[in-house]
């Protein structure tokens, strides 16, 4: 119950671990995970990146008052949030607002095709 928790003070925060956009899977499902990749697509509460190595879904839970981002086909977005699976699918769930954000780089090194082939 609520009395089996105990603060045991402050910590440093959590840093994200860098994974590939094709790597938001059941192997990194729970973590917390920054991916950047270039937009590939996007609906309502979801874009769709991808650095080369696969692509990722974006999720924006209405809960979180995340407002998506507008964005087009090409731009480099770093996103952080935690891998999660829904129906048949794995997929980013970005925390604050501050998690979506415009990538200012080129796309990080990966090893996989470049998104536009």
């Amino acid at each position: 119950g609520p009395g089996d928790i105990q603060r045991l003070g402050e910590g440093e925060p959590l840093q994200p671990t860098m994974i590939k956009t094709g790597e938001v899977d059941e192997a990194h499902e729970g973590l917390l995970v920054r991916t950047v990749g270039a937009i590939t697509g996007w609906e309502k509460s979801a874009l769709y990146l991808d650095d080369g190595s696969g692509g990722a879904k974006i999720y924006i839970k209405g809960a979180t008052g995340i407002k998506r981002p507008w964005v087009e086909k090409g731009e480099v977005y770093s996103v952080v949030g935690i891998v999660s699976h829904y129906k048949d699918e794995h997929e980013l769930l970005p925390r604050y607002q501050s998690d979506i954000s415009l990538w200012p780089g080129m796309l990080p090194v990966t090893g996989g095709e470049s998104p536009s082939g």
